[in-house]
């Protein structure tokens, strides 16, 4: 059965975050298996969209002086009617903001279902950026209302519905989870080369990978305060960084403060997935601290690559992981987190054998994934039509 589906996101391309990457690969995914994928989203500045294999519809969107951009799609009538005559048979949001009311007002005008996948710490954001308790609570009362009329609400994995119903939702929640495409490089040391020649190592030692955006909600000080732990007891490691973020330049500048510069290499955005392959396999370790994130497709990413991780214990980033068996989990401590690291560098073998743990137990493949996603569209669908 060939479906038509609106996947919809308040930020695409040239955006990218984890729920970016996320919506690409269920479009691509889904055109690969013979479905009719639309991608409705803002403009969020310079980006072809013809390089994508599926189709795209932007409302226009008002730049906010950061990365992102606040979309305004009753600005984009034209938009709208193309929706409406693109015969969808459902409406998948990845936002409980604008784009997802916007995307619930075209569902409830089509009579198609409609659903939500809920994938971040909202009140996390909502707290950071305006520092107001009442406010984000305020903010889930917000998004509340978006997934009470859903007709399914999805989370990535089980922490994460928990965390939706500890912000007070009490319907049914389905685990749908995030996956990647790709399997183990034939050929990792040529990938190797590429990674070094592009991106020099800032000293011998031990290679430590952080992919992420810079903001400090992915607990970065954590990071460079381990870091400079390390430093002191005078052990020869460095630690490179992927990623850019709204806060890039403050932690950059706590880098410096901690003498870190000889030591930490901040990279930018690295949107080449061939040398970002590279860096995680010159890389012995996958230091992602985050309490933030719920299912980093990082993580998978780094385990597919059979790099072990260390996460912070109880987040939901490390809901699948056994300490020593498949990664490691530290505390919010850098003293202790520095013990841990200085244990798995005097392990080489066992370092190994953890990242061969990983790939096997941690990564899910999208080609195993979509088809589940499929039928479950396809029960809801049946279910609408059935008045159910």
């Amino acid at each position: 059965m060939e479906l038509k589906m609106i996947q919809a996101m308040d930020a695409y391309y040239p955006h990218v975050d984890g729920v970016v990457n996320v919506v690409d690969n269920y479009a691509r995914t889904f055109t690969k298996m013979g479905d009719n994928c639309t991608v409705y989203v803002p403009d969020c500045g310079k980006y072809d969209d013809a390089l994508l294999p599926y189709r795209i519809l932007r409302c226009k969107a008002t730049a906010t002086g950061k990365e992102l951009h606040l979309p305004r799609p009753e600005l984009s009538p034209g938009v709208r009617r193309q929706l409406l005559e693109s015969g969808a048979d459902i409406i998948h949001s990845h936002t409980p903001f604008m784009m997802g009311r916007s995307a619930y007002r075209l569902a409830k005008r089509l009579d198609i279902p409609f659903v939500t996948t809920f994938h971040s710490k909202y009140y996390d954001d909502f707290l950071a950026y305006t520092g107001s308790e009442r406010f984000a609570r305020f903010g889930l009362r917000y998004i509340l209302e978006l997934y009470n009329k859903a007709d399914a609400v999805w989370a990535v994995n089980s922490a994460t519905a928990q965390t939706l119903r500890d912000y007070g939702f009490r319907g049914n929640i389905t685990v749908m989870a995030n996956g990647i495409h790709g399997s183990y490089p034939e050929d990792p040391q040529q990938l190797i080369r590429r990674a070094n020649s592009a991106y020099p190592l800032p000293c011998e030692g031990f290679e430590i990978i952080f992919v992420g955006q810079l903001i400090w909600q992915k607990n970065h000080r954590l990071v460079l305060d381990t870091a400079a732990r390390l430093k002191k007891r005078g052990i020869a490691f460095s630690v490179t960084v992927a990623g850019c973020g709204d806060n890039g330049e403050e932690i950059k500048a706590y880098a410096r403060s901690l003498g870190l510069d000889d030591r930490v290499k901040y990279l930018g955005r690295v949107t080449d997935r061939e040398l970002l392959c590279g860096l995680y396999l010159r890389s012995k370790l996958f230091f992602f601290p985050s309490v933030y994130d719920n299912a980093p497709i990082t993580l998978q990413e780094a385990s597919l690559n059979r790099v072990p991780a260390l996460l912070m214990q109880g987040s939901n980033a490390s809901q699948g992981i056994t300490d020593g068996v498949n990664g490691w989990l530290c505390d919010n401590d850098p003293d202790k987190t520095a013990d841990k690291i200085a244990l798995i560098m005097a392990n080489e073998e066992n370092r190994v054998r953890v990242g061969l743990e990983a790939s096997r137990t941690v990564v899910n493949r999208w080609e195993d994934i979509m088809p589940a996603v499929k039928e479950e569209y396809i029960r809801l669908i049946k279910n609408k039509k059935c008045g159910k």
